[in-house]
């Protein structure tokens, strides 16, 4: 019970990183002058995006056994919920999997738009760049590599 509303939790907070991100793309493209995305979207854009960083670098983080490269949650507690074969759970895999994706799309698209219309997406320049930090601290930590 606790593992399902952690993950809802998650997720609802993924959905709501990718309907922002796609607002604040729209608003872009249509020259800034958009009354969709407003001040306080991109206050909560910019939180969002670091509540959702946060679990993709957990999860890279925490690692099963040294040949387990699947994501599957581990930072709910989900490898408890295993198949008979000691599989993870395939649902919770997939939602793994889609949530990671998910961010590398927002991440690249807002890094992208921000950088070629840097005057006009400030927003998504600086939800990019942070992006972009976070996914070298999610590499260095999904290889273990120590960066001294």
């Amino acid at each position: 019970m606790k593992i399902t509303i952690q993950a809802s939790v998650a997720i609802t907070i993924l959905v709501g990183y990718i309907i922002l991100t796609v607002i604040a793309v729209i608003d872009v493209i249509n020259g800034g002058s958009s009354i969709l995305f407003n001040v306080e979207m991109e206050q909560v854009l910019a939180i969002i995006c670091g509540l959702v960083s946060a679990v993709v670098i957990a999860e890279f983080a925490v690692k099963g056994t040294e040949n387990d490269t699947k994501f599957a949650f581990r930072t709910f507690g989900a490898l408890k919920d295993t198949e008979a074969n000691g599989q993870p759970d395939k649902y919770i895999e997939l939602l793994s999997k889609c949530y990671v994706y998910s961010w590398l799309a927002m991440g690249l698209i807002s890094l992208i738009i921000g950088l070629v219309q840097p005057n006009e997406a400030t927003v998504l320049k600086s939800v990019g760049m942070e992006w972009l930090g976070l996914a070298v601290a999610s590499t260095y930590a999904f290889f273990g590599l120590d960066p001294g």
